[in-house]
């Protein structure tokens, strides 16, 4: 069973976004190399190594750059195979609204908008490294 692995903020401008999050609930604003501009990790857990959360069950998410005034908050869904996902959605009557895209080695990201027209990211991390 897939599980809510992080959620996606649209903001119109990421620095106030930024300081409002950090200032309401402590959460801070990462910005990994070359998403400069775009938005970025919004780290509301601690995270190993591996940059997940340590604790069960906490999720981090993000903040992007908002690109339509109609979208608001998704979730992020992880799946354990991107290509099995979005066919599952295809044939439960989804549809894809942004193809699976390579994320710099960390994993693939896609959204799709679902029956009731909600939009949801889908997320499938790189294996990790032993």
């Amino acid at each position: 069973m897939d599980s809510v692995a992080g959620f996606e903020i649209p903001a119109d401008d990421i620095k106030r976004a930024e300081q409002f999050y950090a200032g309401a609930f402590g959460w801070q604003h990462v910005v990994p190399p070359g998403m400069e501009g775009e938005g970025g990790m919004l780290v509301t857990a601690e995270m190993g190594e591996d940059e997940r959360p340590l604790e069960r069950g906490r999720i981090n998410g993000a903040l992007a750059q908002r690109e339509d005034p109609d979208v608001g908050i998704q979730l992020g869904i992880e799946v354990t195979s991107m290509d099995e996902t979005l066919e599952r959605v295809k044939a439960a009557g989804g549809e894809i609204v942004a193809p699976k895209v390579d994320m710099g080695g960390y994993g693939w990201y896609a959204r799709i908008r679902d029956t009731e027209g909600n939009i949801l990211s889908l997320w499938e991390p790189a294996p990790m490294e032993e």
